[in-house]
């Protein structure tokens, strides 16, 4: 096996073992977490975990584009530029994490109608510091992508979640308050971020955490394709929820825990493409970084096929199990509708299929015409399902999501197709 075979086929697998981590955890976490607390006490800590979820996007996308850049720069032998990108990166990102962690202390200090009293602060506070903790674990990440180990990264980031989780449970069991639980959260994931600070920092030579070579100049010029990469964020979670919210305002609770239960299902088939793409990120980078538009090209070509095969397959293999997927899964409560079934399935071969030519244009930092797109594409598509639902019902929010991804995919693949042919043209290449 080649060493891009082995170092796809670990990314994929990397990326399978972060999928089976997700799964376990919300699997487990219902029955476990109400052995010990009741239905109320439960989600009060749901609120509570929910709140500092989106600090997680403070760092605007900075240190994904710092680590696509790193990786152009190691891989085009200009290891000392990308010790001064790294460090630009740390310097933003530990300024943000300071700011944020001073602004929670300060909220804690001032009575709030939805935190009960000192237990809920403490550990809402707690909360927030392991999302920062996780900022910082991004930027170990970073490296690893940078230095051809992603899979090592991935499966670290992966781990640290499942111990912030093992934390949980620690705390829960021994003491039981909400403080305990975030605390020993924090802790499990403070031990994982620890280790991946101390791997990463035997990774290369010259990827040393510090801040003597950061420079403004390249914090400014990461600033655009980062804030791309922030739409793409809020586009999909404004997809995501704003469906499931037009759902419930048209047609109720019942139909919405139909249709979002469809949903996911159907999504599986876009994990599992997903896998294989988030894979062939870092090699797309470097061999963008190194101006070799022939092989670039050509494995994209071969792997939009088996992303294909991915996608479609895993779609139709998903439609004949459905039926007895969702008896089993949902105890009989929500039964098969298959129209409504087949659209969010072909909706799901369609995301899939796209994944790709997506994670070309993001790995190279060419995304950025891509993110306005998706993101009037995403409120559009909200409106359109507005429009269709009460003729088609469930099926007219599903037309609505699919036609969302069928104009995302055609302008990714436009854009990919030039992206490509100015490659071969050296025309761009290097840090364009």
């Amino acid at each position: 096996m080649s060493n891009f075979l082995k170092r796809v086929s670990l990314g994929a697998g990397a990326n399978a073992y972060s999928q089976v981590v997700t799964i376990f955890i919300q699997l487990v976490s219902v029955p476990v977490f109400l052995s010990q607390w009741n239905l109320e006490t439960y989600g009060q800590w749901l609120i509570l975990s929910a709140i500092p979820t989106y600090i997680a996007l403070s760092d605007i996308g900075i240190v994904t584009v710092a680590g696509n850049r790193m990786n152009m720069l190691v891989s085009s032998g200009q290891a000392v530029e990308a010790k001064r990108v790294f460090q630009s990166a740390q310097v933003f990102t530990y300024g943000m994490c300071a700011a944020i962690a001073l602004i929670a202390i300060t909220v804690g200090l001032i009575p709030l109608f939805f935190l009960g009293g000192t237990d809920e602060k403490n550990a809402l506070l707690l909360l927030v510091l392991s999302v920062l903790l996780g900022q910082i674990g991004g930027l170990a990440e970073s490296v690893f992508k940078a230095t051809k180990g992603y899979a090592i990264g991935a499966a670290l980031s992966s781990s640290a979640r499942l111990s912030e989780w093992l934390g949980y449970l620690m705390g829960l069991f021994l003491i039981g308050n909400f403080t305990a639980v975030a605390l020993g959260g924090f802790t499990g994931r403070l031990l994982i971020v620890f280790i991946a600070f101390m791997m990463s920092s035997k990774r290369h030579s010259h990827l040393k955490w510090g801040f003597r070579e950061a420079r403004y100049g390249e914090i400014r010029m990461m600033l655009k394709p980062a804030l791309s990469f922030l739409l793409f964020t809020l586009s999909n979670a404004f997809t995501f929820q704003g469906f499931t919210i037009l759902c419930g305002a048209l047609f109720g609770p019942a139909a919405t825990v139909v249709f979002t239960t469809y949903r996911t299902l159907a999504r599986v088939a876009v994990q599992a493409s997903s896998m294989l793409s988030h894979a062939l990120w870092p090699e797309f980078t470097a061999l963008f970084a190194q101006g070799r538009g022939e092989r670039l090209g050509s494995i994209y070509k071969r792997s939009s096929l088996a992303n294909l095969a991915i996608s479609v397959g895993l779609s139709g293999a998903l439609f004949l199990a459905s039926g007895p997927l969702l008896t089993i899964w949902t105890h009989g409560a929500i039964t098969l509708q298959p129209i409504l079934m087949a659209i969010l399935l072909g909706y799901a071969a369609v995301a899939g299929c796209g994944h790709l030519p997506r994670v070309v244009l993001m790995a190279t930092n060419n995304h950025t015409s891509l993110g306005v797109w998706f993101a009037l594409v995403s409120l559009s598509s909200v409106a359109l399902g507005w429009v269709l639902a009460p003729f088609l019902g469930l099926s007219g929010l599903a037309i609505a999501m699919t036609a969302s991804e069928i104009s995302t995919i055609g302008l990714s693949l436009i854009m990919v197709r030039n992206l490509l042919q100015n490659l071969r043209e050296a025309k761009v290449g290097q840090f364009a």
